[in-house]
């Protein structure tokens, strides 16, 4: 990297950063030099880390690559289904799964946000439906305490009018009427 381009990185970021009020030319000329080589550190460790994607890249691990790689003929591969092609093939998935370099994290990452969105969901709709049947019993509850109030007024009613049935009952045998219809059942 050019030093003319690290010494520009360093004057955007600390305008960016609003360091010295992003007033870069203010800086002592010893920081300029610590801010210029913690730059230089960081575009080389960039430049590293982009070599290296490179190269993960470009050593994916498929059947193809191995058998290149490893100077074996792909035709052998194939012929040896049960037992070359199946290794290989078992390797990559153990490779894989151990995620050496967390390549499949954040995959891995995204399912588990996807299921545990799903869960929320499910227990949010089991939430509101639990709300709904509480609300519903609440209601049930009180048409049966009015229900049971008005049961309880008929009764007395119905007592109050028997007790004035069978008062009117002795009053008209006193009375000496004896054709009187009974409409009580019992």
């Amino acid at each position: 990297m050019v030093e003319k381009n690290i010494v520009e990185i360093v004057i955007t970021e600390v305008k960016k950063l609003e360091i010295n009020n992003g007033d870069y030319e203010g800086l002592s000329p010893k920081l300029k030099e610590q801010l210029f080589k913690a730059e230089y550190y960081i575009q080389q460790n960039i430049e590293k880390q982009k070599e290296i994607y490179k190269e993960i890249k470009n050593n994916k691990l498929n059947i193809l690559n191995i058998a290149e790689k490893a100077g074996i003929p792909r035709s052998s591969v194939y012929k040896s289904k049960d037992t070359l092609e199946k290794y290989i093939n078992g390797r990559i998935v153990e490779v894989d799964k151990e995620d050496i370099l967390s390549l499949h994290r954040l995959t891995r990452q995204k399912k588990s946000l996807v299921e545990l969105n799903e869960f929320i969901e499910k227990i949010q709709n089991h939430l509101i439906e639990t709300e709904i049947l509480e609300y519903r019993i609440f209601e049930l509850e009180q048409q049966i305490k009015s229900l049971i109030i008005s049961n309880q007024d008929l009764i007395s009613r119905e007592y109050k009018a028997q007790q004035e049935n069978e008062s009117l009952k002795i009053q008209l045998r006193k009375a000496g009427i004896s054709n009187v219809l009974n409409f009580n059942n019992n």
